[in-house]
């Protein structure tokens, strides 16, 4: 599967090299590296990455958005990131014309991809035969999810790549975290990060074990510490900060993988 990039700012950068995975990306462990990604790398895979302006720094209104799409160029998938509106509203068009078969715009922010430009999205994508998803966080992107699980170029760039929603198997050993496997990580790869800060904690049994808030602390220090790249911002979409968010994600799958009940 082949996948390419049209983005702007920090987070794109990030996601870029999570999935080629050069040699100093990760730096969970520091000098006692455990090579844990050694051999893991979508580098052939992505055939290019086009840097935009950050949409602040462009006019409102852009009289010809398709102009920043000259450099696409045939894939499978599109991830466009912190993209000017108008220009995101000239892809779909753009896309058939190339034969891409899928556009996943994530968002970080309450800024970026706001309903209504989403809905224009949704419908662009519809009339023009492309698939889709609109994930907030990026790391929301489930394969399961009733909307995505539809559109099989999206599930198979989930499949392929291992990113979307975090998936962990956990091993135990006398009441402790022995190893945490990532499954599936976070597009920004903070999740391989987080699988090796949890070794060691003691496994809670219940919600009300104090063990539970032990990894608790230990899981957001960890993700705040990566760190995510999120906003803080409040979200009313959410209800809450796409940080947040973000890490009730990780959190939740931790808690899955241990076979322990998510608390209220």
């Amino acid at each position: 599967m082949e996948l390419e990039f049209l983005y702007s700012g920090d987070f794109g950068n990030v996601v870029i090299g999570n999935l080629v995975n050069y040699s100093t990306f990760c730096r969970a462990c520091g000098e006692a590296c455990v090579e844990c990604r050694v051999g893991w790398s979508h580098a052939d895979s992505i055939t290019a990455a086009v840097s935009l302006p950050p949409p602040e720094s462009l006019p409102h209104f852009l009289d010809a958005p398709e102009s920043f799409l000259l450099d696409l160029i045939p894939a499978d998938v599109l991830i466009a990131i912190n993209i000017h509106p108008d220009v995101l509203l000239s892809l779909p068009k753009r896309l058939e014309e190339l034969g891409v078969c899928a556009l996943i715009v994530p968002a970080e922010s309450p800024r970026e991809l706001p309903v209504g430009v989403r809905q224009q999205l949704k419908d662009a994508c519809e009339m023009h035969g492309v698939e889709y998803a609109f994930p907030k966080p990026f790391c929301a992107l489930d394969p399961r999810d009733p909307v995505v699980s539809r559109f099989k170029t999206v599930r198979r760039f989930v499949e392929d790549f291992g990113v979307g929603k975090p998936e962990l198997r956990i091993s135990l050993k006398s009441g402790a975290i022995s190893s945490a496997e990532v499954l599936r990580s976070a597009p920004c790869g903070s999740t391989w990060f987080v699988a090796r800060k949890i070794i060691g904690f003691r496994t809670p049994t219940d919600a009300d074990d104090a063990a539970l808030r032990e990894l608790f602390d230990a899981i957001s220090k960890a993700h705040h510490s990566y760190p995510c790249t999120a906003s803080m911002e409040l979200d009313k979409e959410l209800g809450d900060t796409v940080l947040h968010k973000a890490g009730y994600l990780i959190r939740e799958a931790i808690l899955k993988a241990l076979n322990v009940e998510m608390p209220l």
